[in-house]
Formats: C-alpha cells, structure tokens, sequence
C-alpha cells in the first residue's frame, strides 16, 4: 500500500462512514481496496520489544547452551541442510531441509509406503 492520506483526508473519510457510506464507496473515491482503508483508519497496534537472545533464560544461566540454540535457531532459518536423527529409526542422516525428517531407507519400507508405519 503506497497511497497516504491527510489527516483531512482521514477526517472526511470517518465522517462519510458516521453518514453511513459505504466502505467499498469511499475506498473507490480514494482509489484504495476496502481492507486498505480499514488499515490506514485502524490504530497503531504497539509491538512488545524484540528481546535479545542473550536475555533468555538458558543463556543466562548457562551460556553454551545458549550458543548451540542460537545455531540451531539460526540454521533453521537459513534452511541448511544438516545431521539429523530420523524421527522413525533413530539414527543420524544428512537432512536436505528443514522439513525432512525422516531418512531415505525408512521411507523406502514397505511399511512407510502404505502408511501403517507413520504412527
């Protein structure tokens, strides 16, 4: 959304709708979607702020395990590929993404295939 309003502007929208325009009508005469003009209209919504990774609780008391969940936080987002324990047998496989959970030969089972294997 580009378009910015005066406060004039804003003013004379909110007295169109107390007249009972419609919101489709006004946002046309604007040349804004509907729901543009509902967010231009709404109040500011005030964010918790951000709070630094070294104020959690496991970095403070214990600031090697802060670091691991750090890298482990950080590879996830950047969607590395990884080590991983297959979440069917256990044991450690090279993980393409972040999704993959499961290793290659479990999922060639029979088993894994028609599905009596997943629970």
């Amino acid at each position: 959304m580009t378009c910015t309003l005066s406060s004039d502007d804003l003013a004379t929208i909110r007295f169109h709708f107390s007249r009972g325009v419609s919101r489709r009508m006004v946002a046309g005469w604007y040349g804004l979607r509907p729901r543009d003009l509902e967010a231009l209209l709404a109040p500011p919504v005030a964010l918790p702020p951000k709070l630094s990774p070294c104020l959690t609780p496991v970095a403070r008391h214990a600031p090697e395990l802060g670091e691991v969940r750090r890298a482990a936080v950080q590879a996830v987002a950047a969607d590395t590929p990884r080590r991983r324990a297959c979440l069917k047998c256990g044991r450690p496989f090279q993980s393409g993404w972040a999704g993959h959970r499961v290793c290659t030969p479990c999922k060639n089972t029979d088993a894994w295939r028609s599905g009596d294997g997943v629970a």
